[in-house]
């Protein structure tokens, strides 16, 4: 009796669901075929998916001038690498930058105290833009972290091993970060560039190291120790897919692993997608990965290789160029030498085409390394040049009479100095007089002021004054800035009442600012008005007596 009314409800409970109506739906919905593709036409047409990690391709919030986020950790190894952040951050992007920091990492480097206030002061450069945090109570990270969330149109540079972790699980954001005492974009996972179908064949790209030399051991499966195999071709998966960090923001940069040729470390950069003044071709570079090397010299070769006839050909030829590892010591080198228009990506697109197998290119790059070059440039003789002219008054074409003394000189050399000698000897009045006097008296000149003068115009160098004591040194500027004003030779002005305004002494600070009145020398004047405010008044009031 039990056991009949347990069974009772729940077989009611089952026959309720299962209806007449229920098994009709069910054969209208799922076992009739005509409504399933009337179904399927109504749905949108599958487009692949693409990661928006590909920030320089689709992240369109993000273009020059970038907005970079620095962090404590940032700021704080990039003193330690003597890197500037603004110039380093233009070298990686090649384009203007922005560093931007929030009210909580400034906060963070306030608390952190005095081992970080060369961050702090930094971090307060006007170069930096300061982004308001209305939040409060929150760690710098997690501020960061937030703000690129919501705003996706910053790149976030850090050092910080956890907030980098963060950072990558945020779609569309690139992290800088520093290596080998340089900026770099952190590259991308090969696994976010497959829903790009126009670059599919790139991804399975053969670059090749070197051709190897013959003394070279190759083990049992024709492989070198650099990973070579007998065409000398590098494996791809030593390679590196990663953003372009150059003019053209927006392509694809992929980099060789890194070989030795010649003591020196090097990697071929392949840009598929070409440069932004050359988007129709592809690009390749020869990149020096070697550090601490002034300069190089290397001759190469770029080839792509015909798979059909395993023939390579040489598509750029160059001689000795300079590589550097520093372009900041060495300016007239740089990192990496290549072509710009290697070949027209339709042509290596081509069904035709016979560089394209299987989806993939093969090239091929023979280096001849020199020899390091220091060219040893001896400094300019200029100066001991027309000292000497003056002295040995060969082709001296003017007369200066100054009291008892007579200096010889040369009309050019000081018109070319003072525009009052300019204008006295090839001036209007000079020109219709049509001959001019080749003696000139100097008067209310001392002949040694004189000589201190034709000195500088020939040397532009102040003369020796070691012989003289204080006083008769700081007297000997006081009459040369009165000539060099009356000459109007404002660099040698300048020297002097540089050199007055160290010297500036109680006894004779009243006459000091005279003269800064009566020749309008502004530094003079202000140290002259400083000192007076500094020294005691009675010790002013005894000197003045």
């Amino acid at each position: 009796m039990g056991k009949a009314k347990g069974k009772g409800p729940k077989f009611a409970a089952v026959k309720k669901i299962i209806t007449k109506k229920t098994i009709n739906k069910y054969k209208e919905d799922v076992l009739n075929h005509k409504k399933k593709d009337a179904d399927k036409e109504k749905l949108g047409r599958n487009v692949p998916q693409v990661s928006s990690a590909l920030f320089f391709s689709y992240n369109t919030a993000l273009g020059p001038p970038y907005r970079v986020i620095v962090d404590t950790n940032f700021i704080n190894f990039s003193i330690q690498n003597k890197l500037d952040l603004e110039k380093g951050m233009m070298d990686c992007l090649y384009a203007k930058c922005t560093p931007c920091i929030t009210d909580c990492v400034m906060a963070e480097l306030e608390k952190l105290g005095q081992k970080y206030r060369v961050a702090l002061r930094i971090a307060k450069d006007p170069r930096f833009q300061r982004l308001a945090c209305t939040h409060k109570g929150t760690y710098a990270d997690d501020c960061i972290v937030e703000r690129v969330t919501q705003h996706k149109c910053y790149i976030v540079a850090t050092c910080d091993r956890d907030l980098k972790r963060r950072i990558r699980k945020v779609p569309g954001v690139p992290i800088m970060y520093i290596t080998r005492h340089r900026y770099s974009i952190e590259r991308l996972p090969e696994a976010t560039i497959g829903g790009a179908p126009s670059l599919r064949y790139f991804l399975a790209l053969l670059l090749a190291a070197s051709i190897p030399d013959e003394h070279e051991a190759k083990n049992k499966d024709g492989v070198d120790e650099h990973g070579r195999d007998r065409a000398g071709h590098a494996r791809v998966q030593g390679g590196q897919v990663q953003p372009a960090q150059g003019p053209r923001h927006r392509q694809l940069l992929v980099r060789s692993s890194t070989f030795g040729v010649g003591g020196y470390d090097w990697s071929i950069r392949f840009y598929p997608d070409g440069l932004q003044s050359s988007a129709d071709y592809a690009a390749a570079f020869l990149e020096l990965m070697s550090t601490d090397v002034a300069e190089v010299m290397a001759s190469f070769d770029l080839r792509l290789v015909d798979q059909a006839t395993v023939q390579s050909t040489v598509l750029l030829h160059q001689g000795p160029k300079a590589f550097t590892s520093d372009v900041t010591k060495n300016p007239s080198a740089v990192s990496a030498w290549g072509l710009p228009k290697l070949k027209k990506r339709s042509e290596l697109e081509a069904s035709s085409s016979t560089f394209l197998r299987d989806d993939c290119l093969k090239t091929a790059a023979a280096i001849s390394p020199g020899f390091e070059v220091v060219v040893r440039v001896p400094p300019s003789d200029l100066s001991d040049n027309l000292r000497r002219l003056l002295q040995e008054k060969q082709g001296a074409d003017v007369t200066f009479k100054v009291q008892d003394e007579v200096f010889p000189a040369h009309k050019i050399i000081l018109a070319m100095r003072s525009p009052v000698f300019s204008a006295e000897f090839f001036g209007p009045v000079a020109v219709a007089a049509e001959s001019t006097s080749q003696c000139v008296t100097i008067e209310d000149m001392h002949p040694d002021v004189f000589g201190a003068l034709l000195h500088f115009v020939y040397t532009d160098t102040m003369p020796a004054m070691d012989e003289l004591d204080a006083g008769e040194r700081k007297e000997m500027l006081r009459h040369l800035l009165v000539a060099a004003d009356r000459y109007a030779m404002e660099r040698l002005k300048l020297m002097c009442e540089a050199s007055l305004c160290e010297s500036i002494g109680v006894e004779d600070v009243a006459d000091m600012a005279a003269l800064a009145d009566r020749h309008r020398c502004e530094a003079l004047g202000h140290a002259c008005a400083e000192f007076i405010a500094s020294s005691n008044e009675n010790e002013m009031q005894r000197c003045t007596r």
